[in-house]
């Protein structure tokens, strides 16, 4: 049958069993029983569509999933290079930053004790001439300090951009709760493991009782015999 006629036939089928799904009201067990029936024409058509585009999607998976691996395996000598130069000249780049640092505050404070030591020596001048009032006035005005160059440090090399960036680690977990729970506006950093949760619902059921949780019963209904795309049963 052409690939055109097929593609049709399961559009259209597909179309009017959506159509009568979302018509149907389960109110009797007829209902239930027509609903069963829907739903099992809808594994009909689900098979068809992948008896029919099935081998073509595994094949194309296949290919896909050899060249990913072929790249992987030629693209990771370079990516391990890659990681190492990265990992080097950012080691670098970040002593060069505290150097560079260091030795700009050293300026200032230099800078900061010479101009400190003038106006003391202006002031004992004043105070020398009787003019105490003016010495301590001169002493209580901010002190105006020329800037300071910055040095680059890092060379500015076309093609490279330096990034600096930083992160948190959580040391004492009871010392950051207590913080969280004093502090609402940090709440938000307070994560819940949903899926630790929903594991040991599923485990416990009605027995799990956690102060602000509460246990939902969930029913659903699936087909004996239907696997997933993957081959594993739904």
């Amino acid at each position: 049958m052409p690939i055109e006629r097929v593609q049709q036939e399961i559009a259209d089928g597909s179309l009017d069993v959506s159509e009568r799904a979302t018509a149907l009201v389960v109110e009797t067990a007829t209902d239930y029983a027509s609903g069963v029936a829907l739903l099992q024409g809808v594994r009909s058509l689900r098979d068809r569509i992948d008896s029919e585009y099935g081998p073509v999607v595994r094949s194309a998976y296949a290919a896909h999933k050899s060249a990913v691996s072929l790249r992987k395996s030629l693209d990771g000598t370079l990516e391990q290079a890659e990681r190492c130069l990265k990992g080097k000249l950012s080691e670098w780049a970040m002593q060069r930053e505290n150097q560079v640092a260091a030795t700009q505050q050293e300026r200032e404070a230099q800078i900061q004790a010479i101009a400190e030591q003038a106006r003391q020596s202006v002031a004992d001048g004043l105070r020398a001439n009787g003019n105490g009032a003016d010495a301590a006035a001169l002493l209580a005005e901010p002190l105006a300090l020329p800037p300071v160059p910055k040095e680059r440090a890092v060379p500015d090399i076309g093609g490279v951009i330096h990034k600096t960036t930083w992160t948190a680690e959580v040391l004492d977990r009871d010392a950051f709760f207590r913080a969280c729970l004093e502090e609402p506006r940090w709440m938000q950093l307070w994560q819940v493991d949903v899926k630790a949760l929903n594991k040991m619902a599923r485990s416990l059921k009605d027995n799990l009782t956690i102060p602000g949780v509460v246990v939902r019963k969930h029913s659903g209904i699936t087909l004996q015999g239907r696997k997933d795309r993957n081959g594993k049963p739904e």
